[in-house]
C-alpha cells in the first residue's frame, strides 16, 4: 500500500470531526509527503504531511510573528478564498490542513473552527511519531 512508503506519521482526520455524509477518500504517499483528500457533502478537507525542508524564517522578527500568530497548541490558522487552513508541526514534520467549501457562505467556512476541530480529530494511521 501507499501507507508503507511514508516515513513520517500519516495523521487522518476522526470521521465525527468531518462530519461529511457519503464522503469518498484519496491518499497520495510518497517517501517523506503524503495527502489525503476528502470530499462530500459540499467540502473538500485535504490533510498534508511532510518531512521535506521549509524555509527559515529570513530574521529574528519574522519568526517572532510566526511563533505569536500560533495559538496555545501550536495551530496556526489563516483563512483563504472559501477556505481555512490549519498549519502545525508534531514529530518532527509539518502539516496542514484546508477545509474549502463548495458555498462560501456554508457555516462551516465562517471561521476557522470547523478546520482547526477537524485538525484537532487527527489520528495516527500509520507510521510513528518517532519517524520509524
Amino acid at each position: 500500500s501507499d501507507l508503507a512508503l511514508v516515513t513520517l506519521p500519516v495523521l487522518l482526520p476522526d470521521q465525527d470531526a468531518l462530519g461529511l455524509d457519503g464522503a469518498r477518500a484519496r491518499l497520495f504517499a510518497r517517501e517523506h509527503f503524503y495527502t489525503a483528500s476528502v470530499i462530500g457533502d459540499g467540502m473538500i478537507v485535504e490533510v498534508f504531511g511532510t518531512r521535506q525542508r521549509h524555509a527559515v524564517p529570513p530574521d529574528p522578527a519574522t519568526e517572532r510573528r510566526i511563533a505569536e500568530a500560533r495559538d496555545a497548541q501550536g495551530y496556526l490558522v489563516t483563512q483563504g478564498e472559501g477556505s481555512w487552513d490549519v498549519a502545525f508541526n508534531r514529530y518532527g514534520a509539518a502539516y496542514s490542513v484546508i477545509a474549502e467549501c463548495a458555498d462560501p457562505a456554508d457555516a462551516r467556512c465562517e471561521d476557522g473552527d470547523y478546520a482547526r476541530g477537524v485538525a484537532v480529530s487527527l489520528l495516527v494511521a500509520s507510521g510513528q511519531p518517532d519517524g520509524n
